[in-house]
């Protein structure tokens, strides 16, 4: 009986070893395989998660932003202190002088149409438009003249008598200043009769901030009709034949409005003002 059972045992053992052997075998197999990656292997839609690749990472990329131009006013910043986001140009609105930050390809379209105009650099005495203009061949003699209502302008002219053509100059958005004057005088001295007009009444800025406040209080109409007066003044006093106009940023555009109101202007210079452009207007 003991044998039996001591026989019994021995071939239960052996039963046993073979039944689990084969297991133990595949077991070594399967770990030559990550453990990880066996154990996390999932389904995900019709893929194994493992087969799919992880997304790129996003870089956000660091950018500036700022609340709008009125709220920053509201905080008490200036106006010309304004930060746009970045992307963004800040300009003025031409209807008010209020700053407003646009995308860029608008720029250009808004300030021909005139609803928007360029935030320049506070007024600096050196390097300004006069110092690259050279000096003609006439000597100059210049004067203050009274030639709208009680509108007073700079007079500029050669010292020889002469048939000389005219010129109306008509100022930046700083008013007529000294600059301004300079160039009337250097014009003058190539042969012309220059009248530099004055369109705010007296008033000179000399920050972006009152020039800022001068030409969001500027009467168009009453400015033609002041550049208009200035066009009589020179053909009645100095028996010009030729007369033409000239004029800068905030002149530019002016410069335009008196050739498209008078019909005795000859030609007109516009250096970087507002445009008109319906062909009916032109």
């Amino acid at each position: 009986m003991n044998l039996n059972l001591a026989s019994f045992l021995s071939i239960s053992l052996v039963l046993l070893l073979s039944a689990f052997l084969p297991t133990t075998v595949s077991a070594n197999v399967v770990y030559e395989k990550p453990l990880l990656g066996v154990m996390s292997d999932q389904s995900c839609g019709d893929k194994l998660c493992s087969e799919i690749k992880a997304p790129t990472p996003i870089t956000i990329s660091s950018i500036a932003y700022f609340p709008p131009p009125l709220k920053q006013i509201s905080y008490g910043v200036s106006p010309f202190n304004v930060t746009c986001t970045e992307g963004k140009t800040l300009v003025l609105k031409q209807s008010n002088g209020l700053p407003a930050c646009l995308n860029p390809p608008s720029v250009e379209k808004l300030i021909l149409r005139g609803w928007a105009i360029h935030i320049l650099p506070d007024h600096k005495y050196e390097n300004n438009n006069s110092g690259i203009f050279a000096l003609g061949e006439f000597m100059t003699e210049s004067e203050t003249v009274t030639y709208f209502d009680d509108t007073s302008g700079y007079l500029s002219k050669p010292v020889i008598d002469g048939n000389y053509p005219g010129i109306v100059m008509i100022h930046e958005w700083w008013g007529l200043n000294d600059n301004i004057k300079e160039m009337a005088d250097k014009l003058a001295s190539h042969g012309y009769v220059v009248l530099a007009v004055d369109l705010y009444d007296g008033k000179v800025a000399t920050t972006s901030e009152q020039a800022r406040q001068l030409i969001s209080t500027y009467d168009s109409k009453r400015g033609v009709q002041n550049m208009n007066s200035a066009t009589t003044f020179l053909i009645e006093n100095y028996s010009i034949e030729d007369i033409g106009s000239i004029g800068w940023c905030f002149g530019g555009g002016q410069s335009l409005n008196l050739a498209l109101s008078n019909e005795d202007m000859d030609a007109t210079v516009i250096y970087y003002g507002q445009l008109v452009t319906d062909e009916q207007e032109l």
